[in-house]
């Protein structure tokens, strides 16, 4: 909620709890250093096509931007599926993502992804699977 706060230039500052000082303080170094400019924040994305939704954190033009108190192969695929929905809910084209991993001390780490084709299709296939497990009732088999 503070990032939201601080993107739409709406944080007071001595609100923020100083556990997560250090983080509001790296979205605002990421967002002054990369030069991005977000057009949704926080907004809820849909498709209807594959059946799933999830709340992308920040839609800058054709840029996902993801925050992470740390950063994992995962993320590509949670990427991969921001650009679908995204793509789907808010007719736009997404051609990059960004996983910015925001540190205690003011600092952050980016993982970017300037070609989502691989998350798109881990993300899809992981779909798939879920569905096939739900659809089979194999919750707990590994």
């Amino acid at each position: 909620h503070a990032a939201r706060l601080l993107i739409e230039k709406r944080l007071d500052w001595s609100s923020v709890d100083e556990r997560i000082r250090g983080r509001v303080k790296a979205v605002a170094k990421f967002l002054a250093d990369f030069n991005i400019t977000a057009n949704f924040v926080e907004t809820a994305v849909a498709s209807e096509r594959y059946r799933f939704a999830g709340t992308a954190d920040v839609i800058a033009e054709d840029c996902i931007v993801d925050w992470k108190g740390s950063i994992d192969p995962r993320v590509q695929a949670q990427i991969g599926g921001y650009a679908i929905a995204s793509e789907e809910t808010l007719a736009l084209k997404i051609k990059r993502g960004i996983v910015v991993e925001l540190k205690d001390d003011g600092t952050y780490a980016t993982e970017t992804y300037n070609d989502l084709r691989t998350g798109r299709n881990i993300f899809l296939a992981a779909l798939t699977i879920h569905g096939f497990i739900r659809k089979h009732h194999l919750n707990g088999v590994t």
